[in-house]
């Protein structure tokens, strides 16, 4: 998360994001850091779960990361993460949490490896999408396929 700070502290625009992520880097707290989509979307889609907060345009998130005190995930991690979603989102206590399928760290990095290789190489931002964005955004067309890029 340090690195995130470091990389978008001179964009304006990612101010909001980087306050967000420096009060997470501060406590030992699990942080939500939510996703809305824009009313006028095609596939607009809100997530059904209840405690979630809604945005100015009174819509609930399309989806959220939760961000954990950590450093590394672990399994204790990823075992705290579950119990904390499904306590809050789903009104489940878990007592225990077990993993069906376990992979290796090996198999778990390359496969992470392959997503993140898959996702650079295979988007495309179509013409409508950036000139929608220019009009949206007031920013130059270099200005949108920055933020874009950025945004993988």
């Amino acid at each position: 998360m340090e690195n995130a700070v470091e990389n978008l502290k001179d964009d304006p625009d990612e101010m909001e994001f980087i306050d967000k992520i420096t009060e997470y880097i501060k406590d030992d707290q699990i942080h939500y850091h939510y996703f809305y989509d824009d009313p006028a979307d095609e596939d607009l889609y809100q997530l059904p779960y209840i405690n979630l907060p809604l945005n100015a345009n009174g819509l609930k998130p399309r989806s959220f990361e939760m961000w954990h005190p950590n450093k590394g995930i672990d399994i204790s991690v990823i075992e705290e993460c579950v119990k904390v979603y499904c306590s809050t989102f789903l009104n489940i206590e878990v007592s225990q949490v077990k993993l069906l399928e376990t992979i290796t760290v090996e198999d778990a990095v390359a496969s992470y490896k392959e997503y993140l290789s898959n996702i650079n190489s295979n988007v495309v931002f179509s013409d409508d999408l950036i000139v929608e964005m220019m009009n949206r955004l007031s920013k130059s067309k270099d200005e949108v396929i920055n933020i874009l890029n950025r945004s993988l």
